[in-house]
């Protein structure tokens, strides 16, 4: 993988970060309602500690996320604004080569170029910062399903588009930290 590839897939996942943390945040808290009715056979497996440590594995991966839309602000704030707006409106908004050059009233061949010297420039931004691939990997070393799409990216050459059945599978990798204390209380 390359940093251009990582530029590709923060920018993929972008969108989807706000969900996810919202979706985070519901979790915590029903697992914060139910953890004063623990009981039962379940008892050893939701005790304090463990609840105590899934909400801080929750915290640490809702963590990771914000940290990824941070950085993608940075890289869109620090590269040419014509270069960011392209690599939003492709791998954010989702939209076509062909109509980000209508939008933009340039040539399709102009918005390719625009793209890709804003993913060189995106790497060059993360190579200054400290964001080497090592530094990218443990930053999402908790969310195996952005590594994932970023070796699609890697595959594909273009942006990854996340499905709704794809967004439920990571939504559900989030509820899993909580499934066993869920399940005590019903």
């Amino acid at each position: 993988m390359n940093l251009e590839t990582w530029a590709k897939t923060i920018f993929s996942v972008y969108r989807y970060l706000p969900k996810l943390a919202d979706s985070i945040d519901k979790i915590f808290e029903m697992k914060a309602i139910f953890s004063n009715n623990i009981s039962g056979a379940n008892f050893s497996t939701n005790n304090t500690l463990n609840i105590a440590s899934s909400l801080l594995e929750l915290t640490e991966r809702k963590k990771a996320l914000i940290n990824l839309k941070v950085l993608a602000h940075k890289i869109f704030k620090n590269i040419d604004k014509m270069e960011a707006k392209t690599l939003i409106l492709r791998f954010i908004d989702n939209f076509t080569i062909e109509r980000i050059a209508d939008m933009l009233n340039i040539s399709s061949r102009t918005v390719y170029r625009k793209i890709n010297d804003g993913l060189k420039s995106s790497a060059l931004f993360l190579h200054t910062n400290g964001f080497d691939i090592p530094k990218l990997e443990e930053l999402t070393q908790s969310e195996k399903w952005i590594r994932d799409l970023c070796l699609e990216n890697e595959k594909r050459g273009e942006g990854v588009t996340i499905t709704t059945e794809r967004f439920r599978a990571i939504y559900n990798s989030y509820k899993k930290v909580g499934v066993e204390l869920q399940s005590s209380i019903s």
